[in-house]
């Protein structure tokens, strides 16, 4: 039963990776053969079935909403020129070429996870490090790599929420546990920028500013989580990293010998003005925190049910529920009217920018939606059938304890199949804590790894791969991207790895 309930994980990966099919046609064939062994040998019954479909689609538009409120609001920045002052603003600070394309590849790469995701890291800050004289490998390489830590906490908590959803975990409770593997993940990620630039010589010579921002990065990390700020984890830690890196590295002279970036919308907006919606964005969301304001706009209810063979599945009642302040896209959209409000009273705003914002981001998430549909779906029906939990106990029966070394690398799989650390979360999240039952140890660890892993995996993404490639003019030279980032990825999997083995022998978290 065991390796009957892993077919739809195994027909998913042949059909991304051997027959190179696009995420959303992987999903529906992955779903079919869910949906077909949770009838028979699970027995999971036409009511059960119907239940954990519906959890999935509501899943999916719950993970949906996020992406397509960081896409409008991206979006609205990004037509506003507000991109541009930033990344402009931030060139003309460091002189030093190392340390600004630790800033830029590292700091900001990670700040822009934050706001947005998917991908947008990549498309920006690739470019930028090109125009200012870097190689495109080289270039493309470190964004890859320095921003894959924050993927985890970027994009508004995307893959926090959708792994607190499919294992039933708050995500308050998760975000620490991301804390514990992502700093780690961070400092490895810096060096890894530092020695794409020059070796271990970089390493040294960057040093100082590394441990000096990733700990700035840290302490803001944490204090989010304190705050129960979830969906504002990346985008705090990023702001702070990049205040800080200036404070560091600023008043050295000019950026580079090349010409400037000069940026599209400077003459129309100031600095202030272009960082207002994420000002808002991070300002409301902490005052919502504060203020405990709880209501709820939209949820789900869903009845309890047995299946045949005798897994029990609970009644969900405020299933994937969609609160004011508890929910990232609110808060977002909110902000995102209110910088219109004030463009539009300052004369900078274009009454056809609505229009092309929402198509953007309208355009950008109902395909998403679908392929999320599909894999959330086969991920509500394994567990629904109970063969989730069948899996779980045939793998931690044949690897024991020793699994918890290997934990992290089942989310870098994940992610280097899907492209995604939050399709990864869907696919292996409730797994991972499934097995994690099963061997003694804490889900909450086993999360961390999941997630932390996946974000890593997201470096080496073949998505990813062919967005950064395609950015800065590198198509038909993936090869060279996979020869400089495949060995560190697999190195700072080793490092969770070991950490997670740490931390559940000595039981650190229950």
């Amino acid at each position: 039963m065991p390796l009957v309930a892993a077919l739809p994980i195994l027909v998913l990966l042949l059909a991304l990776l051997a027959f190179k099919m696009p995420a959303v046609k992987a999903g529906a064939f992955a779903f079919t053969a869910a949906f077909a062994l949770g009838l028979f040998p699970f027995r999971i019954g036409l009511l059960g079935l119907s239940v954990s479909v519906a959890k999935g689609i509501a899943l999916a538009f719950h993970v949906s909403l996020i992406v397509g409120a960081a896409l409008f609001i991206y979006g609205l920045a990004d037509r506003m020129g507000a991109i541009d002052v930033i990344s402009g603003a931030l060139i003309g600070l460091v002189s030093d070429r190392l340390l600004l394309f630790l800033m830029l590849s590292w700091v900001f790469s990670s700040f822009l996870q934050g706001i947005a995701g998917f991908g947008v890291p990549v498309a920006i800050t690739a470019p930028i490090l090109v125009r200012l004289g870097f190689d495109p490998v080289l270039a493309c390489s470190a964004v890859l790599l320095g921003h894959c830590w924050s993927i985890s906490f970027g994009s508004m908590g995307s893959s926090l929420y959708a792994l607190s959803l499919v294992t039933g975990t708050p995500a308050e409770s998760l975000s620490w546990t991301f804390g514990l593997y992502g700093v780690p993940a961070m400092l490895a990620t810096g060096i890894g920028v530092c020695l794409l630039h020059g070796g271990w010589l970089s390493v040294r010579r960057g040093a100082f500013h590394l441990f000096s921002v990733g700990l700035v990065m840290t302490l803001a990390l944490f204090l989010a989580v304190k705050l129960e700020a979830t969906s504002l984890l990346g985008l705090t830690a990023g702001l702070a990293g990049l205040a800080g890196f200036i404070l560091l590295a600023r008043n050295r002279g000019p950026a580079s010998s090349t010409e400037p970036l000069q940026a599209a919308g400077k003459d129309s907006l100031g600095l202030w003005e272009a960082i207002l919606p994420y000002l808002l964005v991070v300002g409301l969301s902490v005052a919502g925190q504060l203020a405990k304001v709880d209501r709820t706009l939209l949820s789900f209810s869903f009845p309890g049910y047995a299946t045949s063979l005798g897994h029990v599945v609970a009644p969900a009642e405020k299933f994937a529920s969609i609160r004011l302040f508890g929910h990232p896209a609110p808060v977002i959209f909110f902000s995102a009217f209110l910088s219109m409000g004030y463009y539009r009273a300052r004369g900078k705003w274009k009454s056809s920018t609505l229009a092309q914002v929402s198509t953007f981001a309208v355009n950008r998430t109902i395909p998403g939606f679908v392929s999320l549909a599909f894999l959330i779906s086969t991920a509500t029906v394994m567990m629904g059938s109970g063969m989730t939990e069948s899996m779980a106990m045939g793998i931690g029966r044949l690897s024991g304890k020793a699994y918890t070394l290997f934990a992290p690398f089942v989310g870098i799989t994940g992610a280097f199949i899907t492209g995604s650390n939050t399709n990864s979360n869907v696919i292996f999240g409730a797994l991972q804590q499934s097995i994690a039952g099963v061997l003694g140890f804490s889900p909450l660890l086993f999360g961390g790894a999941q997630s932390i892993g996946g974000g890593i995996g997201c470096a080496i993404g073949p998505t990813q791969i062919l967005l950064g490639s395609t950015s800065v003019g590198l198509q038909g030279r993936e090869d060279a991207l996979y020869r400089m980032l495949v060995l560190k990825v697999l190195a700072i999997g080793l490092l969770l790895g070991a950490l997670n083995t740490i931390l559940c022998l000595w039981g650190l978290v229950p």
